[in-house]
């Protein structure tokens, strides 16, 4: 039983966990530089990750490179570079070129401080989209509007988490949707409205928890069927005839609608956990996902713990916030997305990041250390660029030094945010 130091509160770290950063502790000349046990209980781990993640809050500004008006999740008081999506991504500017030597008589999150003030920020996190402006955290999408921490959408507006989606509205955490309104937690679905936590299911409205349905109705916990209202069966005219009367095309038919559903929806029973196809798992809102523990939000993952919002064959990692596609025996990361493989302590990792450590928002880079804004990077410290030979001569010292200081091990502090 350990103490947080923020809440004071007592958290265990297992012996899984420390298999764990055993495993994905560095070596350096045959030599292996332990992660020392969290000094912050997960709950606390989690709030100091996600302390760097504005998400949805955007700002109107100038590229400080080309001068056009963008949309940032950046003010234009902040105290750095801010780059529109076509100068960030473009050759124009070098990360190297803000690259600084190590001191070691100074903390390392100072000039890791240092370094984030000099390098040009990315405007928004927003990569391989079409007429998509405004949105963030998102990757392959097209012709969308207000559309946060998704990917491989088209025509979908005011959502979030969404995947593979399809003129969706005012929905959350949907997958492989099309046409949907105002729902949550679906998957498989077309042409479902208010409704939540089903899958497979087309044309109905005010569901919850149901499977294979057609043609609903304010039904909950049902499974293969159609023409259904209140849990009621209908035949086709009745079901048709009833969802004229309701009129929830308009404003007062809907809201009456909302209120029937709502009194209904309280004398059935519910199940304790949204998990389905899970195996050895604890957490809430998982779908296929095996050897779990305190994950929330997850799809298709397996050996996880204390993360939430991952999906999309992420194995292997603990503390990570939002994990899509392909993420592996990371810890301690904000935002790793598309086949980022054993980094540490990051932000923001992108598209075959591998071997990062105190890195922020790099892409197709691999063996960097306290690194920030690199493409395509390899072999370097603060920006600065090294050879294999000299990265792995002079990265054991710095963690050395980090070990002397307390900050070996914690991710960064708020203050960096």
């Amino acid at each position: 039983m350990k103490i947080c130091a923020w809440c004071s509160t007592g958290f265990t770290v297992t012996n899984e966990d420390r298999a764990f950063y055993d495993k994905v502790s560095p070596i350096f000349n045959n030599v292996q530089y332990s992660i020392p046990d969290p000094s912050l209980c997960p709950d606390c781990r989690q709030q100091r990750r996600l302390c760097f993640r504005n998400e949805r809050k955007l700002y109107k500004r100038k590229c400080d490179l080309c001068q056009k008006n963008t949309v940032s999740i950046y003010q234009s008081k902040a105290p750095f570079s801010v780059y529109c999506q076509e100068c960030w991504w473009s050759d124009k500017w070098d990360a190297l070129s803000y690259g600084q030597e190590f001191d070691f008589g100074r903390n390392f999150f100072e000039q890791f401080r240092d370094l984030q003030t000099k390098t040009p920020k990315l405007c928004l996190v927003n990569s391989n989209s079409v007429n998509s402006e405004y949105t963030h955290f998102g990757d392959g999408n097209k012709n969308c509007y207000m559309l946060f921490q998704s990917s491989n959408n088209d025509c979908c507006y005011y959502c979030y988490w969404m995947q593979q989606c399809r003129d969706n509205l005012d929905c959350h955490f949907c997958h492989s949707c099309e046409q949907c309104f105002e729902s949550t937690g679906l998957e498989n679905c077309y042409s479902c409205h208010f409704c939540q936590e089903s899958e497979h299911c087309s044309d109905s409205y005010f569901l919850e928890d149901c499977r294979g349905c057609k043609n609903c109705l304010g039904c909950i916990n049902l499974v293969h069927k159609q023409y259904c209202v209140f849990n009621e069966q209908k035949s086709k005219e009745e079901y048709f005839s009833v969802l004229k009367n309701f009129s929830i095309h308009t404003f007062s038919g809907l809201q009456k609608t909302k209120t029937q559903v709502n009194e209904f929806f309280i004398t059935q029973p519910r199940k304790n956990l949204h998990i389905v196809n899970t195996e050895n798992a604890m957490g809430d809102y998982l779908r296929r996902v095996k050897n779990t523990h305190s994950v929330f939000y997850a799809y298709d993952i397996e050996d996880c713990r204390y993360s939430e919002n991952i999906l999309r064959n992420c194995k292997d990692c603990l503390d990570i916030s939002n994990a899509v596609r392909g993420v592996e025996l990371c810890y301690e990361n904000v935002q790793s997305v598309i086949s980022v493989y054993g980094c540490l302590f990051t932000t923001f990792s992108r598209q075959g990041c591998s071997n990062l450590i105190y890195s922020d928002l790099c892409v197709s880079s691999h063996d960097c250390f306290g690194s920030s804004q690199l493409k395509r990077g390899s072999y370097c410290i603060l920006n600065r660029q090294y050879t294999k030979e000299e990265y792995e001569e002079l990265v054991p010292k710095i963690i050395e030094h980090m070990q002397k200081t307390g900050e070996w091990g914690e991710f960064f502090p708020p203050a960096l945010s």
